[in-house]
C-alpha cells in the first residue's frame, strides 16, 4: 500500500487518490454465520409534537403557537377522525422504522404532560397528546421513547411531576395511583407498559428563551436526574433511564459536563444519551460537503468507544448509548440546503450501518427527523393529510426498509481500496495505516489581548493580568461576538495536522443589582482566524445561568489541518433583557497539541441479513469513495440462489434534494458468484432468494 506523506497539507489530501490495492474487492457474504439480531430499534425517529413558545422562533409570551405537532402530530395524525393518518404513515410502514420520539427534542423543555392528557373536548388545539402518541406506536408498531422534561417546573417540583407521568404511563388503574385511574376513565384502562425514558434533552444549554430562561450546571443536572431516578423508581422500577450528554460531533466526548453527570449520576442509570449532528458542514461547496460525510461515520466508531469507556471509567459500569438524535452537521440553506440533499442521505444510511454492529453497543437510534419539521425528508399538508414533498433524502431510508432481513450474517471485504480525507469541523484527518491520539506540544497561560474591536459602549473589556480580564456591561443586549486575542499554531507542529487546543478557565459574574441572574449566555470562544462563514470552524465555551461564584469551564476543540491558530472572542448572546454587571474571566490556559489522526478509511462498507426464515438474503453495498468506481467480486457462501434484484443510489450532484428513484436492476449468480462494478459515492441494495 502507498503511504502517503504527513505533511500533506489540506489542499493536497483532499485532492488524494484512493489508495487501490491491485485488482478487485472480492466481498464475501456467509449466509449460515449469524452475527446477532437485526435491532430494530436502531432504525428510530423524532416525533415534534408539542409547544414551541420560547424554544424556537415563537416568544415564550406568544398567545398562539404552530399547532402542527400538537394537532396533527406533526403530520402522523388526522385529529378529526382521531386516527393515525393513513398517507403519511402508509409512507412509513414501508420505512420500517422501529421507534419513535416524543415529544420532540427541546420541546421537552417546556413541555408539561398534564396539557397532553383528558378528554380531547377539555384540550383546544392538543388533539394529538400522550394517548394519541401511544396509539400511533401501537399501530405502527413503533417502541415509544419519552423525552423528560428538564425545565417545563421548578427543579423542586419536577421529581414527583415525573414520577405522576410514569404512573399514568405505567401503572395499573387502582385508587393508590390516581393518575392511572385517570387514565382509565379517558379510556385507557390497561397501563401502557412505557420501557424507555431519557432525563432531559441537551439539558446543558439550558431552556432556550423560555421566561425565566434556565440552565442547570453539571450539579444541579445531577441533583434533577438523581432525584428523577427514585421518585420514577418508586412508581415503576423496570423502566430504562437516560443519562443527557452534551450534544455535537462526537469530539467533545471527554468535556466537563459529561465527566461530572456520568459521574455524578451514571450509576443509577441504564443507557447513555448522545445526538451526533456532524461533520460540520454548513457554507461549504458540495465537493468539500460530500467529502467530509463519507469519511465522518467511520470515525464515529472510536467516538462510540470513547463514551462507553468514559461509562467505565466515571460509573463503574458499560453503559449502553442511545443515539436519541443523529443527522449531517449543517441546518441552513446556503449555499445549499444541506439537510436534504443526496449526500445527507448517503452519510445518514451509513450511519445507521453502524448503530447495527453489535461491538458499538447502540440500545437504540433516532434520525432527526423523517416528516415536516426543518428537517423533513418528506412532507405534507395538514388541512388533508396529502403527502406534498419528498426529498432526496428519503431513498435511502426507503431502501433500508426494504432491503434487510432480521439476522445479521457475516459479511467482509477483501482488497478494499482505502480513501484519504482532510480534516474539517468535527472530522479529524484521514490518512496512512494506523490511529494516532495526538501529541503533546506545551500550553500557553498568558496572552496578548488587543481591545480595539470593542466599539460599543455596553460592553467595556479591561485586562486583569497576563490571563485574565473583565468585560463591564451596561444594559448590554443582543450578541457580541468580538475577537480580543490569538492563539497561534506551535512552530514545531508539522504543516498538514491540526491543533488541539483545550481551553480552560473560571468565569463569574457579578450583577449590579444583587441576586439578579441574567438572562444571556456568556463566555469565551475559540473560532478559525478566517471566520465562521468561511470555515463553520469553532468553539463556544459558555454558561446560560452564570451566578457570582467562580465556574470553571474546560472544553477542546480541534482546528482544520490549514488553520493558523485560533482567535479567541468574547461570546455574549440571546440576552432576552438588558444586562448590567462584571464579566469576569482568570486563570487562562490553553493546552497545546498536535490533533487525532485517523487511518484512511475503507471505500467498501457492506451490511448482510436475512430473513427470519432463511429464504431471502439481502446486502448492503456502501461505495464511499468520493472519486473512483470500485469492482468487485461478490461470493455468496452456503445460499443457494441463481439471481437476485437490485437497486442503487447514485446522484452525480450530490447537493440535489429532491427526491429520485433508484436504478433497478438484476444480477446473475453462477457458482454463488457474481461481479459489480459500484460508481462512486453510492449505496447498492440487494434481494437473493433461496432456489
Amino acid at each position: 500500500m502507498k503511504h502517503l506523506s504527513r505533511t500533506l497539507t489540506a489542499a493536497a489530501l483532499a485532492a488524494a487518490p484512493a489508495l487501490f490495492a491491485a485488482g478487485p474487492a472480492v466481498i464475501t457474504v456467509d449466509a449460515s454465520k449469524v452475527v446477532a439480531p437485526v435491532n430494530e430499534l436502531g432504525f428510530g425517529n423524532n416525533i415534534e409534537a408539542a409547544d414551541g413558545r420560547g424554544i424556537f422562533s415563537e416568544p415564550a409570551d406568544a398567545k398562539t403557537f404552530n399547532v402542527n405537532g400538537v394537532k396533527y402530530g406533526q403530520g402522523f395524525w388526522d385529529p378529526d377522525k382521531n386516527a393515525p393518518n393513513p398517507v403519511t404513515t402508509g409512507l412509513a410502514k414501508t420505512l420500517r422504522m422501529g421507534m419513535m420520539r416524543y415529544p420532540g427534542g427541546c420541546l421537552a423543555h417546556n413541555y408539561n404532560w398534564t396539557h397532553a392528557v383528558g378528554p380531547l373536548s377539555e384540550r383546544s388545539d392538543w388533539k394529538f397528546g400522550i394517548d394519541q402518541f401511544m396509539e400511533l406506536c401501537r399501530k405502527m408498531n413503533w417502541e415509544p421513547l419519552f423525552t423528560l422534561t428538564d425545565y417545563a417546573l421548578p427543579a423542586e417540583e419536577l421529581p414527583q411531576h415525573l414520577a405522576n407521568l410514569v404512573e399514568y404511563l405505567n401503572a395499573p388503574a387502582t385508587p393508590e395511583h390516581p393518575w392511572a385511574m385517570k387514565r382509565a376513565e379517558w379510556g385507557h384502562k390497561e397501563p401502557y407498559g412505557v420501557k424507555y425514558f431519557e432525563l432531559g434533552n441537551e439539558t446543558d444549554h439550558g431552556s432556550h428563551k423560555t421566561n425565566p430562561r434556565r440552565s442547570y450546571t453539571p450539579e444541579q443536572y445531577i441533583k434533577y436526574a438523581t432525584d428523577s431516578i427514585k421518585a420514577i423508581r418508586k412508581v415503576d422500577p423496570t423502566v430504562k433511564l437516560g443519562l443527557v450528554t452534551v450534544p455535537g460531533n462526537g469530539t467533545d466526548w471527554n468535556c466537563d459536563w459529561n465527566r461530572k453527570v456520568i459521574a455524578g449520576a451514571g450509576a443509577l442509570t441504564d443507557f447513555l444519551v448522545i445526538h451526533f449532528y456532524g461533520p460540520g458542514i454548513g457554507g461549504q461547496d458540495a465537493d468539500t460537503a460530500l467529502r467530509r460525510v463519507l469519511a465522518y461515520p467511520d470515525q464515529l466508531t472510536l467516538r462510540m468507544k470513547q463514551y462507553r469507556d468514559l461509562t467505565k471509567e466515571l460509573a463503574g459500569k458499560e453503559l449502553p448509548l442511545a443515539i436519541t438524535e443523529y443527522n449531517i452537521g449543517g441546518s441552513g440553506n446556503d449555499p445549499f440546503p444541506v439537510r436534504f440533499t443526496y449526500l445527507a442521505g448517503l452519510m445518514n444510511a451509513d450511519l445507521m450501518r453502524l448503530w447495527q454492529q453489535p461491538e458499538n453497543k447502540v440500545e437504540f437510534a433516532n434520525y432527526w427527523h423523517i416528516l415536516n419539521g426543518w428537517w423533513g425528508a418528506y412532507r405534507s399538508n395538514d388541512a388533508d393529510g396529502k403527502i406534498t414533498e419528498r426529498k432526496a433524502t428519503l431513498p435511502f431510508f426507503e431502501v433500508w426498509g426494504k432491503y434487510r432481513g432480521t439476522e445479521i450474517v457475516a459479511s467482509s471485504v477483501a482488497g478494499n481500496p482505502r480513501v484519504t480525507a482532510a480534516a474539517g469541523p468535527g472530522l479529524m484527518p484521514s490518512i496512512g495505516d494506523v490511529y494516532s491520539a495526538g501529541t503533546k506540544i506545551g500550553e500557553q497561560t498568558s496572552f496578548k489581548f488587543n481591545f480595539t474591536g470593542f466599539n460599543r459602549s455596553d460592553i467595556v473589556p479591561r485586562s486583569t493580568g497576563r490571563n485574565s480580564l473583565e468585560f463591564t456591561l451596561n444594559n448590554a443586549k443582543g450578541n457580541c461576538y468580538t475577537i480580543f486575542s490569538r492563539i497561534n499554531r506551535p512552530k514545531n507542529l508539522p504543516n498538514g495536522e491540526s491543533l488541539a487546543i483545550t481551553l480552560s478557565f473560571e468565569m463569574r459574574f457579578v450583577p449590579d443589582k444583587k441576586g439578579e441572574v441574567p438572562q444571556a449566555t456568556m463566555g469565551l470562544g475559540l473560532c478559525d482566524p478566517r471566520g465562521w462563514d468561511k470555515t463553520m470552524s469553532a468553539a463556544a465555551f459558555t454558561h446560560a445561568s452564570l451566578s457570582d461564584q467562580w465556574t470553571k469551564v474546560s472544553k477542546s476543540f480541534t482546528t482544520l489541518s490549514d488553520a493558523d491558530g485560533s482567535d479567541m472572542l468574547l461570546r455574549f448572546e440571546e440576552a432576552k433583557a438588558p444586562v448590567s454587571g462584571k464579566l469576569e474571566f482568570r486563570d487562562i490556559k490553553a493546552e497545546l497539541g498536535g490533533g487525532e489522526k485517523f487511518p484512511a478509511y475503507p471505500a467498501i462498507a457492506t451490511f448482510a441479513t436475512k430473513s427470519a426464515d432463511g429464504k431471502s438474503l439481502y446486502l448492503l453495498v456502501f461505495n464511499k469513495d468520493p472519486d473512483n468506481a470500485v469492482n468487485a467480486e461478490i461470493e455468496l457462501k452456503n445460499f443457494k440462489t441463481a439471481s437476485g434484484e437490485s437497486i442503487q443510489l447514485y446522484q452525480e450532484k450530490v447537493e440535489a434534494t429532491d427526491y429520485f428513484s433508484g436504478l433497478a436492476g438484476t444480477v446473475t449468480v453462477k457458482d454463488g458468484k457474481f461481479s459489480a462494478t459500484y460508481p462512486k459515492h453510492s449505496l447498492t441494495a440487494y434481494e437473493f432468494k433461496l432456489q
